[in-house]
């Protein structure tokens, strides 16, 4: 499906933009790398940056090396500090006013393994965790214990810690706006796992295997640890959730093939099978964000290295369905 491309804002000084979001009028960008603060707010409409927050630190409610960035139902964002081990939720609607205090922080002391990722469900978080201790798993930040743990993974390879570092490696993990399913997506290799969420957990639903997950063990690591070759075909690269439709950006090309190439985006139903590809513009993108009315905002960079955030319109000709 063709796209018409609006740029929104190709002045902001992007280093390396990682997670994009909507929040009604707004778009929250995630961009850490060479920035002193570490997220940033546009207006929607026209791409005018109103602010930028999140100083970098080790004190309250400052972040150190964050893993994930999700926003939530209420008007908040979470952001997981992996560094710092700890969750912060920041009111957006405080960070614009300059009202303080504008963030709530959970510190998390115990946990079966290393918690990777977080993203708030109701009134607590589901936590990714890195081996088969717990790779899905409930935190209630009153009771500061994990429950209802999910500990299968896919079989991708004879060696169990294999199949643990090829769904962690760079992977993305995404909850659907009504808190319904929780997907996955591997960068190595391009699995795609979806969960429906209930009282007692998460229940897979569909698993969707795109490439051969060809990689090789990092030298020295233990547990074992997984690393693209040249050879591995490249999965996501962001993944995106509406209440009825999956969004991804996936490569489908060999790592040695990526300096001549750009991910492509594609619509996915909620069962995992793609239905529909976009032709956007010449821009890599790097992350991505669909509103309930289909719009599609991107952040990456043209040929010449420029970042910029851009709002992509799908025309109304009948969708290509994709490979």
């Amino acid at each position: 499906m063709a796209c018409t491309t609006a740029v929104l804002n190709d002045s902001f000084l992007f280093s390396w933009p990682k997670d994009l979001m909507i929040l009604d009028s707004l778009l929250i960008v995630h961009d850490s790398y060479l920035q002193t603060t570490s997220l940033h707010i546009f207006r929607k409409s026209d791409g005018t940056h109103l602010k930028s927050f999140g100083a970098k630190g080790r004190g309250p409610g400052e972040l150190i090396g964050i893993n994930s960035v999700n926003t939530n139902y209420d008007g908040s964002i979470t952001v997981f500090d992996l560094t710092g081990n700890k969750i912060i939720l920041f009111d957006i609607v405080s960070v614009l006013l300059d009202r303080k205090p504008c963030f709530t922080e959970y510190p998390i002391p115990t946990a079966p393994n290393r918690i990777k990722q977080v993203l708030r469900h109701k009134n607590e978080f589901i936590v990714k965790g890195n081996d088969d201790k717990m790779r899905y798993g409930f935190w209630n930040p009153s009771a500061q214990t994990c429950h209802d743990l999910y500990t299968a993974y896919p079989q991708l390879s004879d060696d169990p810690e294999a199949n643990w570092s090829l769904t962690d490696y760079a992977v993305r993990v995404r909850l659907s706006p009504d808190g319904k399913m929780l997907a996955g997506a591997t960068y190595i290799g391009g699995v795609l796992e979806l969960f429906d969420i209930s009282e007692n957990g998460l229940h897979p639903r569909a698993a969707r295997y795109f490439f051969e997950p060809r990689c090789e063990y990092l030298e020295g690591a233990r547990p074992r640890w997984v690393q693209p070759v040249p050879e591995s075909v490249i999965g996501f690269e962001d993944l995106y959730l509406t209440d009825d439709a999956i969004y991804g950006l996936v490569w489908g090309v060999e790592k040695s093939e990526m300096a001549d190439s750009k991910p492509q985006l594609f619509r996915f139903d909620p069962n995992g099978n793609p239905t529909t590809a976009y032709t956007l513009s010449d821009e890599v993108l790097e992350t991505i964000a669909v509103d309930n009315d289909g719009t599609i905002y991107g952040a990456g960079c043209d040929s010449e290295g420029r970042y910029k955030l851009c709002r992509y319109t799908p025309s109304a000709n009948p969708a290509v369905s994709a490979n």
